[in-house]
């Protein structure tokens, strides 16, 4: 009895075995053939806006990538713009405090520089 008990044992271990390492072969190549068709998108040019990619067909999806591509640059060049506008305002605003207060503000951004850093190596 306690044989009969032990092969069926075995039998099944072997075929919970058999069915998690399926699981996760078939996982594998469905993560590979979406990072596939993620490198396509990237070189053809971008990703579908939220919600497209069930309603679309693969000409559709051509032409939106298409598209971004077209106003990727224009897109681009006004994000720089931004960040430079942003920086010019910022060192207008630091010219309102005093040379104290920017000695604090610097001390106070050194700290979390730091503190950031060490949370990193962590």
């Amino acid at each position: 009895m306690t044989s009969t008990y032990a092969r069926v044992s075995f039998a099944l271990l072997l075929a919970a075995v058999c069915i998690v390492g399926g699981a996760a072969e078939k996982k594998s190549a469905s993560g590979k053939s979406s990072k596939s068709e993620t490198e396509k998108q990237e070189s053809v040019g971008g990703r579908l806006p939220r919600y497209f990619a069930s309603l679309v067909d693969d000409e559709q999806r051509e032409e939106i990538y298409q598209i971004q591509a077209k106003y990727r640059k224009q897109i681009t060049e006004l994000e720089e713009e931004l960040a430079e506008l942003e920086m010019e305002q910022l060192e207008a605003m630091e010219k309102v405090l005093s040379t104290t207060q920017r000695k604090e503000l610097a001390a106070m951004r050194d700290a979390a520089t730091k503190k950031k850093s060490s949370a990193r190596k962590k």
